[in-house]
């Protein structure tokens, strides 16, 4: 899709407005993933913020990563308009890997 998309590239391309180092499609954390969180953490919809800085404080070498969710508008042509928030979610201590433990409501 990104490089196909002229409307995405001028979002975040090397010139774009909101530059990106490193872009992931994240998707709903994997049984494997939440098991290497302790039992009994809850995770509220829509708070991206709180959610990842208490996975971090609960959970030893799991690292807060703050940037930007894209998120395509459904209401225009296919591939045509994004928009951008801030967000933040989790990187894992082994691997590096993105986790997004935020609740998609």
């Amino acid at each position: 899709v990104y490089s196909q998309s002229a409307a995405l590239k001028s979002l975040i391309g090397k010139r774009g407005r909101i530059p990106a180092r490193k872009v992931a499609v994240a998707g709903s954390p994997t049984p494997e993933e939440l098991g290497k969180l302790p039992r009994g953490l809850c995770f509220s919809p829509l708070h991206s913020f709180a959610n990842s800085e208490r996975a971090a404080q609960a959970a030893p070498g799991l690292a807060v990563v703050r940037g930007w969710a894209l998120y395509e508008r459904l209401d225009r042509p296919s591939g045509s308009s994004f928009v951008a928030e801030r967000y933040w979610w989790n990187a894992l201590p082994d691997s590096g890997g993105w986790v997004d433990l935020t609740p998609r409501p």
